[in-house]
């Protein structure tokens, strides 16, 4: 007991023999203390504002570049009346009409009539692919039609694809044997690939099944090259004979 209580009044003494300077050393410390936390708390602050703005900053940054990519595209879509009436213009410097939309050339009922009338207009005004369009549309109503697919062949004929033309006036043969139109267009098709005898052999089988194929052969550029061949002159100076008597 007598060791305890000595030892505490030693640790007493040591306390009043502190010097002033340590004690009044202690306030400082704990304001300095104090101090360096809230410039902790500050510095803190600010590295989170400068995080936030430059996230903002890159977000409004990708923004006006996206709306800045838009109206350079939409700019770029928007047709210039003067370039887009030059394309209009033939070689003659003369405005052609201004093609159909593809959703306008398509008819409105699912007539097959109404489908042909459409895809005839288009053809003579010589809008081949809204003709294709229309005629293709149909053949998915009206499968294995001998006018569609006889179309379809002339379709290809008039934009000089003669092979697919020929692939398509053979189906309508196969469809309907007693059809003339694809017997005479397979004669104008063998005619321009320069197979004159194929061309002439359907020619024949035309003007046996139709002699007005005669007059039709008479008057087609198609067919002109044929012209001077004995064959040819035959089935064309029998038209002109009855058409003189």
């Amino acid at each position: 007991m007598s060791s305890i209580y000595e030892a505490l009044q030693r640790i007493q003494g040591q306390k009043n023999t502190m010097s002033p300077s340590v004690i009044s050393e202690q306030p400082r410390i704990k304001e300095r203390t104090a101090v360096l936390i809230l410039i902790a708390v500050i510095v803190s602050s600010l590295c989170t504002a400068a995080v936030f703005f430059g996230i903002r900053s890159f977000m409004d940054g990708k923004q006006d570049i996206r709306a800045a990519a838009v109206t350079s595209t939409a700019k770029a879509g928007t047709a210039n009346p003067i370039s887009a009436k030059q394309n209009r213009m033939d070689v003659q410097g003369h405005e052609m009409p201004a093609k159909p939309a593809a959703s306008a050339a398509l008819p409105s009922s699912d007539s097959i009539d109404d489908y042909l009338k459409a895809g005839e207009r288009l053809f003579k005004a010589k809008d081949y692919d809204n003709a294709l369009l229309v005629y293709t549309k149909a053949m998915h109503y009206f499968k294995k039609d001998v006018r569609l697919l006889n179309n379809i062949g002339n379709v290809f004929l008039a934009e000089g694809q003669t092979k697919k033309a020929i692939h398509y006036f053979k189906q309508a043969n196969k469809t309907s044997k007693n059809y003339v139109e694809p017997v005479y267009n397979l004669a104008c098709a063998y005619a321009k690939l320069g197979n004159r005898s194929e061309a002439l052999t359907y020619l024949e089988m035309a003007c046996s099944m139709n002699p007005e194929a005669r007059r039709w052969a008479s008057e087609d550029p198609d067919l002109q090259g044929l012209k001077g061949n004995a064959r040819f002159d035959r089935l064309i100076g029998t038209q002109k004979e009855k058409g003189e008597g």
